[in-house]
């Protein structure tokens, strides 16, 4: 059994800030714990080549920063990285329950929710692990984060946020590891607390420019209560196929070089003769990400398409 605990960082918060687009708010605790979890349906992002050219050149902009995170020498970047990781390790924040991983001698011993494996692989014993729900209550504090947010070109909070308290929920997750696929089975995450903090948040990442306006339009357009998961799926690069009664994206090592080599990281261009991190990528399986009964479901292997997704329909 091994923990692992949650170490708060600059990019931490930022990605803190980004998952109250994707998760479901709740007004209170008082929800039926079998439902709050639950995965309607999967849904695309649509993102072109000119959306990634436009975020990568703004990330651009953010570089100092992040050479001095990872111990870059940019003198100025690194005075904002030390007083804004004080700041940050001064927050009130409180870890209800941590993730742990648990190895599972038989998937009935999953019990967070229904868990259906491909029947297609049922001649297979597979290894199956747990990963524990966590909960975390962060105090907010707008003076410790707009310095970061401003930073980033994101709105601050508001004052009125100032003592407000944000839990976030992760669900458990089950990781099923067959002969040659991988099998992640999890629910959505969640965010409690006052509807209108929650909202703030939103709108301060939906402010960052990082998006462009089309990009900006569909993040805003989500609804936070409808239990649906939103995909990145970028144009030209991906396929969707049908799963049962609903929609799953699948994404294949050859839409990865495609995609790389359309934004000038082809791996051929790589003169060194030693395997790079992208070659390695590229070794690796197809994905297809779908939700069923709902469970959002994530399958990998390096089997074609058709029958990558035919396992993904034996789920049941």
């Amino acid at each position: 059994m091994k923990k692992r605990r949650t170490m708060i960082t600059i990019p931490a918060i930022i990605l803190l800030v980004a998952l109250f687009i994707f998760i479901q708010p709740l007004q209170t605790f008082a929800v039926d714990a079998l439902s709050i979890f639950r995965v309607q349906d999967v849904h695309a992002i649509n993102i072109t080549i000119a959306d990634i050219d436009h975020i990568a050149q703004t990330l651009q902009t953010y570089e100092p920063l992040i050479s001095a995170m990872t111990g870059g020498k940019n003198a100025d970047a690194a005075a904002f990285r030390d007083d804004a990781k004080k700041d940050i390790e001064s927050m009130d924040v409180s870890t209800l329950a941590e993730d742990v991983l648990i190895m599972l001698d038989d998937p009935a011993d999953f019990t967070a929710f229904d868990l259906k494996l491909p029947r297609d692989l049922r001649s297979q014993t597979p290894q199956i692990a747990m990963v524990t729900s966590t909960s975390q209550t962060i105090t907010i504090s707008p003076d410790k984060i707009n310095a970061i947010l401003s930073y980033i070109g994101a709105t601050p909070l508001p004052a009125y946020a100032d003592g407000a308290k944000i839990t976030i929920i992760t669900p458990a997750a089950a990781i099923i590891e067959y002969n040659e696929n991988l099998l992640i089975a999890t629910q959505m995450p969640l965010a409690q607390g006052d509807a209108q903090i929650l909202h703030a948040l939103s709108e301060s990442l939906l402010s960052l420019p990082l998006w462009t306006e089309d990009l900006r339009e569909q993040l805003s357009g989500i609804d936070l209560t409808s239990g649906i998961a939103y995909v990145p799926v970028i144009e030209g690069f991906g396929q969707r196929v049908t799963i049962g009664g609903s929609f799953g994206y699948i994404y294949t090592a050859s839409d990865l070089e495609a995609l790389l080599g359309s934004l000038g990281l082809s791996p051929s261009a790589n003169e060194s003769s030693a395997p790079s991190v992208i070659d390695n990528m590229l070794e690796e399986s197809s994905v297809l990400v779908w939700a069923k009964d709902g469970v959002l479901y994530i399958l990998a292997g390096s089997q074609p398409t058709g029958e990558l997704t035919s396992i993904a329909r034996s789920v049941r």
